[in-house]
């Protein structure tokens, strides 16, 4: 948890409650998100709601491919310093030949992640979602 509020200070950075933006920081039930995702290295994963990268990197570790959404612009230099140059970051769901979904997501959008998931229109292999419990 200090990591985490020293990476914010760093980027002088406040979630934005309005959004539903909150951290899962739970090594387990991240490992648990990408132990369900039954990732290979190569495969194609769309992440949605990247946040400060925690799901992210953990997906990246596995050599999968990560293609990050996050609407939330001011979250890219924290992911850049997380992830590197190599991290994909993008506002809107992209057309994507992803063939897994990951993502997290805070309950009150619950509505919205299955919408974006339609919108991607990619012939998913797996889809792991998990919502927040806030």
């Amino acid at each position: 948890m200090r990591e985490i509020k020293e990476l914010l200070a760093k980027y002088k950075f406040r979630p934005n409650d309005l959004l539903g933006q909150n951290f899962l920081i739970n090594e387990d039930a991240l490992r648990e998100i990408v132990s369900a995702a039954e990732l290979s290295a190569g495969d194609d994963v769309l992440e949605i709601g990247s946040g400060i990268g925690n799901l992210t990197k953990l997906l990246s570790e596995t050599g999968a491919n990560v293609l990050a959404v996050e609407k939330d612009q001011r979250y890219f230099p924290i992911l850049k310093d997380q992830l590197g140059e190599y991290l994909q970051t993008h506002t809107k769901t992209p057309k994507s030949k992803a063939n897994v979904c990951a993502a997290i997501f805070p309950r009150a959008y619950r509505e919205s992640l299955g919408a974006t998931l339609r919108q991607c229109r990619a012939p998913w292999q797996r889809r792991v979602a998990r919502a927040q419990a806030t």
